[in-house]
């Protein structure tokens, strides 16, 4: 069986994004910088009043909308090179780390409102004050934006090579995924300035984050043909405890899951990607949450190559 790191993951996905063009070196920006709406984006008027899956396709270089619970496709967003890792904001703006930007979008818009000239892959807005945290495999830098605008506070790990995801907990305290498996989580405690590394009970890689209220949880990746499995993890000083562990079987193929790619948990749901035979991530999967196993639901997006970042935005 071949194994597939996360990190081997990132860097092939990242190949065409660089044949569409090199990414910038982080720069801060002082305001938002506007793009217009690209051609054939669209989203159906009523999309206002629904929670919002939004899904990036890297090498199609559009983000499809679906509406939640019911996965209707409901709209598109273009205009990207390589749309990688999603957030969401406490109005329900979506960010999307693209390459040499981190765009901003309203809930339901189907034009950008904002962006940040940054090169990232993945983000997390903090829930207590709206702070922008974004990650980067390369530099191995977690940076802060406050209040997702202005110059950004830059921290980092000489132990680390990069990062790939983050997620806050709800009092502001960041947790990272590292491209390390002696090293595979930090965290940046709440007002510190150094990033701690915290003592995982595994030599793994580590992707996804996100918080459940209670527990982080964590997507082990670096098998690619096997199920994907999630820790749910207690963090108490530098150590991590696993409380429990759940699996997510594929619709399509019960082996043919997306270990390196973002998850969104949201509303006793986890959704993510699933493969089709050409290894082409082609659906999106609808998991219950904590029971994992099969997915519950399964929308299928044939016109899809790399589904890569996920996440909600739910209506206010």
């Amino acid at each position: 069986m071949n194994r597939w790191s996360l990190h081997t993951l990132l860097l092939s996905a990242t190949a065409l994004a660089m044949l569409a063009g090199c990414g910038s070196a982080m720069q801060p920006a002082t305001q938002p910088a506007l793009r217009p709406q690209a051609a054939n984006a669209f989203m159906q008027p009523r999309t206002s009043s629904d929670d919002l899956v939004y899904v990036s396709d890297r090498w199609k270089r559009v983000v499809n909308v679906y509406s939640f619970p019911n996965g209707e496709r409901v709209g598109k967003l273009t205009g990207f090179q390589a749309p990688t890792g999603e957030c969401v904001d406490r109005q329900g703006n979506i960010w999307i780390t693209d390459t040499g930007k981190v765009v901003e979008y309203a809930h339901g818009g189907s034009a950008p409102i904002g962006s940040l000239n940054a090169d990232a892959d993945g983000c997390a807005i903090n829930p207590r004050n709206g702070d922008l945290a974004l990650t980067s495999r390369y530099s191995g830098d977690v940076t802060i934006y406050k209040n997702a605008r202005g110059t950004p506070s830059v921290y980092s790990d000489p132990a680390v090579p990069g990062y790939f995801y983050c997620t806050y907990d709800n009092a502001g305290n960041l947790f990272i995924t590292a491209d390390s498996t002696d090293h595979p989580l930090a965290e940046l405690v709440k007002g510190s300035s150094t990033i701690a590394e915290i003592a995982y009970p595994r030599a793994t890689y580590l992707g996804s984050a996100s918080w459940d209220g209670s527990y982080l949880v964590l997507a082990r990746s670096g098998e690619y043909n096997v199920p994907v499995v999630f820790d749910r993890v207690s963090v108490s000083g530098s150590k991590a405890t696993i409380v429990s562990s759940l699996q997510l079987y594929g619709f399509h193929h019960k082996k043919h899951n997306e270990p390196g790619v973002q998850y969104a948990l949201f509303n006793g749901t986890i959704i993510g990607p699933n493969h089709s035979p050409s290894r082409e991530a082609r659906f999106v999967n609808f998991w219950k949450y904590p029971d994992g196993g099969d997915p519950f639901k399964q929308v299928s997006e044939q016109r899809a190559v790399f589904l890569w970042g996920i996440a909600v935005s739910p209506h206010n």
